[in-house]
């Protein structure tokens, strides 16, 4: 984890450098580790500043100091790891390159050397790359993105000026201004709770360079082009058995866990007792040659809520030290407060709270790197609205097979029959989706608001290939890794989702549904890996909760504590007059809290 930004004056327009180590202060938490700036006037009267904080992950030493130049004309700040970073410096070595640091980003310089923007193409990781090029005739600045938007990048453009930045709060920093709100995109995140689907944010010139691409910027006219450099392929499929299925997803998950474990500093994971987490640990086990900590929240007095017992199975069979979170309600909501102020944008419920709440204990340990389970319920279908598209693909193949499909779903999830019904008629009809979301909106949101949505719900594709490459290159995992990355970046921590290898999830892409739901089970190959390796009691459990939090209860006291708080003009200007919050319903009070929130910690605009 790093912070990074630069700024792009033309036409003779200075970057104010007080003002730019302003913005880099922001982003401090990002970096504790170091920070540096660099200065470059391009001939023509362009201004280039790069500036980075540094979380130091391989050589620690001064020699990672970034901004980094190659000694050929190119200088990158950068954030990121590029795990398969050894192998492709022992490849450019063999082409004659020279290196001076251990660091994967003296790799990239030279990588960007030898194959240009294409190099992305052969990097295993997640990154989110600034590379000022003065090395041929034509000056540019190089941005990327990994292939999933692990590390985030967003930019602000004018005429005559660039702001690049991990975070927008540098930005605004930078500007010092209260951020104008694009209301159709706030629309979209609170009534139809659609949130990072395309490059647009809900801050007014604010842009986000889109996952799986990268950017050219001509820094004698400002052209920006941006394309995109992968996307996966549809026509690939596996065709083999469910035993062969399950040595290439052995052999992929295995070898992601080992990259994603190189690291000069210590490596935790986050264990809920959950499926993803626990197949992590297992891998761990046996790929990684140290004993991990492994960090699991813990609700002693809400049962229904908790899974220690699962983690714990996990931990004690595999020899991990175990180190039990118990959320607290001391100083909530100063850690609410902090927490809505990194996000920067709105989430979805307070899981993202017990998840802070476990991020900084990991912290506390020295601990600067994790695991995390983030992406498999994407690639192998574990949530139970993806039971929707499987059913209509198995009625339209075979319309005698739906009794037996409702049955094996009710039997092997902890949905009943009727809920099964009910997720199959709720989710087949946007329209029955759209009705109740702008119903419940309109109980609370200005007409104004409701009349800048533009849209509707998405329905589910009916194709699997199509679902998961909506589900995987679309808002579901984007904001998820959002949520990751803020929550990380706040501690100074690096959250590396094992299951986002660009390997592991192509051939997840290539999977038929027989493979990932299979008899009503989610996530089949991966229930079976686990289920190889000793952990039954785990993988065949029914239930899901992940890091779940008591976020009805939690809304309700920090609306009583925070009364004064929430009166902030920048929120309030969207709602109603004379709504209240304390008798919205439950769903609605946690939107409009979190809402209200959001608008305080970044100060948005009144208009």
């Amino acid at each position: 984890m790093c912070g990074i930004l630069a700024a792009v004056g033309f036409k003779r327009r200075w970057i104010d450098r007080r003002r730019f180590d302003h913005a880099l202060e922001a982003i401090a938490h990002r970096g504790p580790d170091g920070t540096g700036t660099h200065y470059t006037l391009i001939e023509g009267g362009t201004e280039v500043v790069l500036g980075h904080r540094r979380l130091a992950v391989f050589d620690l030493s001064l020699a990672g100091h970034q901004p980094m130049e190659d000694g050929r004309g190119r200088t990158i700040v950068y954030n990121g790891e590029v795990f398969n970073w050894p192998e492709l410096r022992n490849e450019l070595e063999a082409c004659g390159y020279m290196f001076r640091t251990g660091t994967d980003t003296e790799v990239i310089l030279a990588a960007y050397d030898k194959w240009g923007p294409d190099c992305v193409n052969r990097f295993n990781g997640f990154w989110a790359i600034i590379l000022l090029d003065r090395s041929a005739g034509r000056p540019e600045l190089f941005l990327s993105r990994d292939h999933f938007g692990i590390k985030p990048l967003y930019y602000r453009a004018d005429h005559d000026f660039i702001f690049i930045s991990s975070e927008i709060s540098a930005i605004n920093a930078y500007l010092n201004v209260n951020p104008k709100i694009n209301i159709g995109e706030l629309a979209r995140h609170v009534v139809l709770h659609c949130a990072e689907d395309s490059e647009r944010t809900i801050y007014e010139g604010v842009f986000e360079l889109n996952p799986a691409s990268s950017a050219l910027v001509n820094l004698e006219t400002g052209e920006m082009r941006q394309w995109r450099y992968w996307l996966p392929d549809r026509h690939s499929r596996f065709e083999g058995s469910h035993e062969a299925a399950l040595e290439k997803f052995s052999e992929l998950f295995e070898d992601a866990v080992h990259l994603r474990l190189r690291a000069d500093r210590e490596v935790a994971l986050t264990l809920s007792g959950g499926i993803d987490s626990s197949a992590i640990a297992v891998a761990i086990s046996r790929v990684g040659s140290m004993k991990v900590r492994a960090f699991t929240s813990h609700f002693p007095n809400q049962p229904k809520i908790d899974e220690t017992k699962y983690a714990e199975s996990v931990a004690r069979k595999l020899g991990f030290e175990h180190v039990l979170v118990q959320p607290s309600l001391e100083n909530l909501s100063d850690e609410e407060g902090r927490l809505s102020k990194h996000q920067e944008l709105m989430y979805g419920s307070f899981s993202l709270l017990v998840n802070w709440m476990v991020m900084k204990q990991i912290s506390k340990f020295n601990i600067a790197l994790f695991l995390n389970g983030q992406g498999g319920d994407e690639l192998f279908l574990g949530y139970e609205r993806y039971y929707v598209p499987y059913l209509f693909d198995m009625i339209a193949k075979d319309p005698w097979s739906m009794p037996r499909a409702f049955a094996e779903i009710s039997r092997n999830s902890r949905l009943s029959l009727s809920e099964v019904l009910a997720y199959y008629v709720y989710f087949s009809s946007p329209f029955v989706r759209n009705w109740r979301y702008r119903r419940e909106a309109r109980t609370v949101f200005k007409e104004t608001l409701i009349d800048a949505l533009e849209g509707y719900p998405a329905m589910l594709p009916e194709t699997q290939f199509d679902l998961q490459l909506q589900e995987i290159c679309g808002q579901q995992l984007r904001h998820l890794l959002r949520y990751d990355d803020r929550t990380a970046a706040a501690f100074g921590l690096e959250s590396r989702p094992a299951f986002l290898d660009r390997r592991l999830v192509e051939f997840a892409l290539s999977l038929d549904w027989r493979y990932k739901l299979h008899g009503g089970w989610t996530k089949y190959v991966v229930r079976r890996y686990l289920d190889r390796h000793g952990m039954p009691e785990i993988a065949w459990r029914r239930e899901k909760l992940g890091y779940n939090a008591p976020t009805a209860a939690w809304t309700d006291i920090l609306i009583r504590s925070n009364v004064s708080k929430l009166a902030y003009p920048g929120g309030l200007q969207y709602l109603k007059p004379g709504v209240r919050i304390e008798k919205m319903p439950k769903r609605m009070r946690f939107l409009v809290y979190n809402l209200l929130t959001t608008a305080r910690e970044m100060r948005w605009a009144v208009i």
